[in-house]
Order: structure tokens, then C-alpha cells, then sequence
């Protein structure tokens, strides 16, 4: 279970020098109280056990200035930075027969600055394109601080992930129902968690809903690079139209400073998503609908499972050796949804189908070590799903 609890604030003041600048100060403060408890039960399931346990208290501030002029005709530039400070009371590694938490520490992270430049220009009426470079910083998640057993004022003090990404983004406003654009960009990752031990080349950037049973340290690396293309028609003429592309490279260095694929690493994604609707009759208040999404990408990468190692162990053990060499089948669906809609002057009905799937296609969730089939098994994401519904809004 997991539970959080939040007060923010924000401020903002903006001040307009004239119509070609202006100067944005702000400060966004921000208290949390969170609490996490997973447990497991042992290979025969007689026992639970702790694997997430922890609880904090965390004050977050974090300020900022940005200016932004028209230098030229049809240009702009904005100016920015910021800075993040993370004020933490942790306590972790709590046991089932006290509920006592065997470590607490109290840690600050301060980010002095972070800054961002955004240049863009307009080509005629229709047209722009913009240069932008960014800092970003993200605090590691509570499975990352709180896993057991190597909760330790070690993996307590983990610093927050950085990046810097600069991209070149290119829009055409086609219409006024529809446009294309692409982005160019680039994102250099620091300060990743990567697992202690130099023969594990566990990385954080590669968790994938998975509890950490590593001690980690803030010494990875990771780059994703790649071109996006997206088409978008509003609705208009009774129908909408969104179709996107991305080819891209996500890698990471380990521990041992080697280069490897991401668990996300797929190298491609194409999305499709159409609708249409119209009345079902002249005057009337009844329509018709359909929609249409198609979704297609590159496979996640896995690493090979060490059959022999499994066995003795009990459980799944993988050849880490040959981290994340293998990639899973392309990840394909097709999702299609029918409705009806009927409006009076007291309510509206909505008759609905919405079929996820609908080619039942198998696609490869992930693999593991069954111990009582003493094989490896594969586990798929779920097929065919049909969802009816009715509604009434008054």
C-alpha cells in the first residue's frame, strides 16, 4: 500500500516592460507526507515478509526567474533558471516483529541552478521553429529509497537524477483544423542509480514496476536520442484524425562503464488514433460515433535467463552477463469503440461498446522461471477485452 498526503503553494509575479519583453519571478514551496508497506510471502507461502517499507516527510522549494524578448521581427527569446532544494526526514527498513524502522536519517539536496533557453522564430504566418536546451532534475522514487534488505543510510542519501535536453522543434500550421510537426532532440542523463556491486549492472533507468534489492549509487549515465513526427486534425467535418512516429535510441552505462539498451529501448513507435461522428439524422438529437486507435512499437529489451542457476536457486536467475541483449516480439494492438448518443431536454443516453484488442493479438508481457515446471514460462498482456456501457447524464 502506498499513501501520500500534500500541501503546495505558488507564487508568481510577471512584469511587462513593454510588448516585445517581459520578466517572470515565482516560487512554488511544497510539504509531503508519504508512506509506503509492500510484503511478500516466501516460495511456499506460509510466510510474509517486508520488501518496501518507509515513510517520510519532505519539504520541496523551488524558485525561478525567466525573461522573455522579442529580440527581432518574428523571433523570441526566453531565459530562464531555477533552483530546487529537498529537505527529507526518512525512516525505513521497518520489521514485522516490532514495526520498529531499523534506519532513520534526515537528508538535504540542494540544486543551486538549472537553466533553459528557448530560441524561436516564425517562417511567414504558418511556420517556426525552435531551439531549446533545459536542465531537469527528478528525486528518486520511494521503492528506489525503501527496498529491502539494503535499506541503508547508503542508498537513503541517493541525489536526484539530472538531465539536460535540447531538441529542434519544426511546426507547420497546415490549417486551421490541422498541423505537422517534428522534433530533433537529445537527452543526456547523470547521477542515475546503478547497483553497488560492479558485477551487477542494474541500472534505475531500466525498472519497470520491479522492487530494488540492490544497494545503488549515483555513478550511471544513460542517453535517449531521436526524431519525432506528428500529424494532428481537430475534429472538423465530422471527424479527427492523430497519427505520430518516433524512431529513437535509449541507452545506459552500467557500473562497469558499458553501453547498453534500455529495457525500453524498442527503436520505434507508431500511433494511429482516427474518429468519427455525425448526426443519425437530419435535425435530429441522436448521433453516431466510431473511433479507431492503432498502436504499434518496438519490443522491450530482457536479458537471458540462466536455466541452470534458476533451478538451484528456486527462482528466476538471468545471465547478466547478457544484460538486456534480447528484445521481445514488436508490441502490436488495434482498439476500436462504437456509440450512440441520444440528447433530450432532461438527460443525455449513451450507448457505448469498446472492444481493446480486437485482433487478439499475443503480446509478450514478460519472461520468467516457473519452479514448479521446472521451465521457463512466458507471460502475455491480456487479449480481447470488450467493454459495454450505458450512461445517463442529467
Amino acid at each position: 500500500s502506498q499513501d501520500d498526503a500534500t500541501i503546495s503553494f505558488s507564487a508568481i509575479y510577471t512584469h511587462y516592460f513593454n510588448n516585445n519583453a517581459s520578466l517572470k519571478i515565482g516560487s512554488v514551496a511544497e510539504y509531503s507526507e508519504n508512506y509506503i508497506l509492500f510484503t511478500t510471502l516466501d516460495s511456499i507461502q506460509t510466510n510474509y515478509s517486508y520488501v518496501v517499507s518507509g515513510e517520510n516527510e519532505m519539504l520541496f522549494n523551488s524558485n525561478f526567474i525567466q525573461i522573455h524578448f522579442e529580440p527581432l521581427k518574428k523571433t523570441y527569446l526566453d531565459v530562464g533558471v531555477k533552483s530546487i532544494q529537498h529537505f527529507t526526514d526518512h525512516k525505513a527498513g521497518r520489521t514485522l516483529v516490532t514495526n520498529d524502522y531499523l534506519v532513520e536519517r534526515a537528508t538535504d539536496e540542494i540544486i543551486p541552478v538549472q537553466p533553459q533557453v528557448k530560441f524561436g522564430f516564425n517562417i511567414g504566418k504558418k511556420q517556426l521553429i525552435e531551439l531549446n536546451w533545459q536542465s531537469n532534475s527528478q528525486k528518486q522514487t520511494s521503492s528506489a529509497l525503501y527496498s529491502l534488505p539494503n535499506v541503508t543510510p547508503q542508498n537513503l542519501k541517493l541525489e536526484s537524477t539530472q538531465n539536460n535536453t535540447y531538441n529542434i522543434l519544426y511546426l507547420n500550421s497546415i490549417s486551421n483544423h490541422s498541423n505537422f510537426s517534428s522534433q530533433l532532440y537529445f537527452q543526456d542523463i547523470s547521477n542515475v542509480p546503478v547497483a553497488f556491486n560492479n558485477g551487477n549492472h542494474y541500472s534505475l533507468l531500466n525498472n519497470h514496476a520491479q522492487i530494488i534489492d540492490e544497494a545503488l549509487t549515483n555513478d550511471g549515465t544513460g542517453n535517449n536520442y531521436g526524431l519525432d513526427l506528428s500529424f494532428q486534425k481537430t475534429f472538423s467535418k465530422q471527424y479527427y484524425l492523430l497519427a505520430n512516429t518516433s524512431l529513437y535510441e535509449s541507452t545506459f552505462k552500467d557500473a562497469n562503464n558499458k553501453t547498453r539498451s534500455t529495457t525500453y529501448d524498442g527503436r520505434y513507435l507508431v500511433n494511429l488514433t482516427a474518429g468519427y461522428e455525425k448526426p443519425r439524422r437530419k435535425n435530429t438529437n441522436s448521433f453516431f460515433g466510431a473511433n479507431i486507435r492503432v498502436f504499434n512499437q518496438g519490443g522491450y529489451r530482457h536479458t537471458p535467463i540462466d536455466t541452470a542457476a534458476s533451478h538451484l536457486a528456486n527462482k528466476t536467475i538471468y545471465n547478466n552477463s547478457e544484460f538486456n541483449s534480447l528484445q521481445y516480439p514488436d508490441y502490436f494492438r488495434v482498439d476500436v469503440g462504437i456509440r450512440f448518443a441520444k440528447n433530450k431536454a432532461k438527460a443525455t443516453r449513451t450507448w457505448s461498446i469498446d472492444i481493446q484488442n480486437i485482433t487478439n493479438n499475443n503480446n509478450v508481457a514478460y519472461k520468467y522461471y516457473d519452479i514448479y515446471f521446472k521451465k521457463i514460462k512466458t507471460k502475455y498482456h491480456l487479449g480481447i477485452i470488450p467493454v459495454f456501457n450505458y450512461k445517463i447524464e442529467f
